[in-house]
């Protein structure tokens, strides 16, 4: 088990849409430059552009297509950057320098999302496709409907 490969870490809703049209390395490079402010997508964008500066070219090409025209909202996004440094190998001591923050701010954001992710595995998000039978009562709400319909 020592030797399983990192698990990705899942960005949150909130940036979700840009790691997916950009990839994860652009994604927080943009966030890392820009976080916290707003940054205006061209419907067609050039090699001048502050967002091809960002994310690349071909990154600021592909939100153009689904936000161009826009301004795009760059957030902080610190708990994913703080999982994501982490299993990248950054100690709390450098997590905390990139984030502007206390080193014990880190440890508790890390702590709090390993027990998060402890507990996930104790719920799956769908038991059923775990393996877990349902509870006796909610079979026979499940048959409910079907014998008021008989009767």
């Amino acid at each position: 088990m020592a030797n399983a490969p990192p698990r990705p870490i899942r960005p949150p809703a909130e940036i979700a849409w840009l790691v997916d049209a950009v990839g994860e390395d652009a994604a927080l490079r943009a966030i890392e430059q820009a976080g916290g402010t707003a940054v205006y997508c061209a419907r067609t964008p050039n090699q001048k552009s502050e967002l091809a500066r960002l994310v690349g070219l071909p990154g600021a090409r592909a939100l153009a297509e689904i936000r161009g025209g826009e301004e795009i909202r760059i957030p902080l996004a610190r708990d994913w950057r703080m999982r994501l440094y982490r299993a990248r190998g950054l100690s709390y001591r450098e997590i905390a320098r990139r984030l502007g923050c206390w080193e014990s701010t880190v440890h508790r954001h890390l702590q709090a999302a390993l027990m998060t992710e402890a507990q996930g595995t104790l719920f799956p998000a769908d038991p059923a496709a775990a393996g877990v039978p349902a509870p006796a009562r909610a079979r026979e709400d499940a048959r409910e409907p079907a014998r008021r319909r008989r009767g």
